[in-house]
Formats: structure tokens, sequence, C-alpha cells
């Protein structure tokens, strides 16, 4: 007597395909918890205002196959350091900006504004996180499971059992 008939007749890639189809929606379910979180306190994440410890600038030449010309610009690429839980912790961000009159304007007295989440210190962000990246992860879950179940359900009726 067999407990599962049904897996017993299935071909052993059916099995494997489902067996991948539920670890893909382990990771996805968590990956969705985790931005479910991350929104959820967002509104508790403490505001930081840093003052830049170093600040590079840097020519940017963006170049498209449509432009007939390349676009020049500058970059602000500022190091910083703020004291989160006890910790120092060490960042870098990157400001564009549009002439290398206004990098070095920034250099002399820019402040950097962030918010920093009390869970994970080192996550430093511009703004709070949204609601988009859950979204975005339950979305995919529906569109892989739609088509996962789908290629499994083919793969199912092309091996036809066992």
């Amino acid at each position: 007597m067999e407990i599962f008939p049904r897996l017993a007749a299935m071909h052993p890639l059916v099995i494997a395909a489902w067996c991948g189809l539920i670890v893909v929606n382990v990771f996805l379910f968590h990956q969705a918890l985790t931005f479910f979180e991350q929104q959820r306190t967002a509104h508790l994440w403490p505001r930081l205002e840093v003052r830049a410890d170093s600040v590079d600038v840097q020519r940017v030449i963006n170049t498209r196959q449509s432009a007939p010309t390349a676009q020049h610009g500058y970059e602000a690429i500022f190091d910083f350091r703020y004291e989160a839980g006890g910790s120092v912790y060490t960042q870098q961000t990157v400001r564009a900006v549009g002439s290398r009159e206004e990098a070095e304007r920034l250099k002399e007295n820019e402040t950097l504004s962030f918010y920093y989440d009390p869970a994970n210190p080192s996550d430093v962000r511009e703004a709070p996180p949204g609601k988009l990246p859950l979204v975005v992860t339950l979305i995919g879950m529906l569109a892989i499971n739609g088509i996962g179940i789908g290629l499994i359900a083919n793969l199912g009726a092309f091996f036809g059992g066992k």
C-alpha cells in the first residue's frame, strides 16, 4: 500500500519540477516578508544628517547610440561616516551635478540626509522603502507560479505518468 499513489505515478522530472517550484516559492515568500517588514516599520526609521568626510568629483560622459553627440556631466562621490547603535558605519553615495563648479560647491558645504534601518544600521537609503518591492515580489510570485504550474502540467501530460 502506497501512501502517495499520485506521487508514485509521477515521472521523476515532474517531481523535480514541483520541488524546484516549491523552493522558488519559499525564497520569494521570504523576500516578500522581508519587504513587508521593512515597509511596515519604515516610518520609524531615523533621519540621519551628516557632512561628507571626502568628496571626489568625476566627469561623466553619457553616450547613446541614438544621440548625435555625447552628453557631459559630473558626479560628486561622497564618503561619510555615521554612528548608529553604538557602532560607526562608513558609506558612499553618488550625486549627479550639472557642472564642475556645482560639484566644487557641494564639496564645501553639502549636508547629506539619509534614513537608516534601526534593525540593520548599515542599510542606509535616501528615502524609506515603499510598497513597490513588495508588490513586485508578489506579482513575480503569481507569474512564476502560473508559468511553473503550466509547464509542470505539460511535463506531466508529456510523460503521461511513470
